[in-house]
Order: structure tokens, then C-alpha cells, then sequence
């Protein structure tokens, strides 16, 4: 079964399991919504099927205008790992 880091929250939310605060968005304006009420600290991750949250495909961001930023460029991007071999896959949403 593959899923994203948002659908396995969802899942786990269901069972009263403790999980970080985090919604999807599928374009830069969403990330910005979503991050304006957190304020200075959150964090922006790409959304692929192969298990990079340990890779480093996401990053800090100091106010919702950075997150913003970030999701317009992590958006499209294609993420390569050992687990998606060399042509990579493509990241359609963005976790904030």
C-alpha cells in the first residue's frame, strides 16, 4: 500500500493517535493560506510516493510568504530516491 504523509495522519488521527498539526496544499496560494495562522515556524514538505521525509525534501520556513515560495518551487519538481529509481516522481502537493 502506498500512501502519502497526509493520508497516514488521517489514518491515525482515527485510532486518537497523537500527530503533528499539518494540512495539503496543491498550490503556492494553499500553502500560504494554510501557513498565514502558524506563524513563524513551519514547515513545508513535497508529497511523493517513496518514503523522503528523511531526505530532505522539505524545509523551514520562517513566515507563510517563504511557504509559499517553497510550495511554487516543490511543486512539479521531480524527487528521485533509491525508491523511486532514476526517473523519479513528480510532486503534486505539498504538506504544511
Amino acid at each position: 500500500m502506498k500512501i502519502d504523509e497526509f493520508q497516514a495522519k488521517q489514518i491515525l488521527s482515527q485510532f486518537w493517535r497523537p500527530i503533528p498539526r499539518g494540512e495539503v496544499a496543491s498550490n503556492p496560494y494553499e500553502a500560504y493560506e494554510i501557513a498565514s495562522p502558524i506563524g513563524w515556524n513551519c514547515r513545508c514538505k513535497a508529497q511523493i510516493h517513496a518514503g523522503v521525509a528523511e531526505r530532505g525534501w522539505g524545509k523551514a520556513c520562517i513566515h507563510a510568504g517563504e511557504a509559499e515560495e517553497l510550495a511554487g518551487k516543490m511543486i512539479g519538481m521531480t524527487l528521485v530516491t533509491h525508491q523511486t529509481g532514476p526517473e523519479g516522481r513528480k510532486s503534486k502537493t505539498v504538506l504544511d
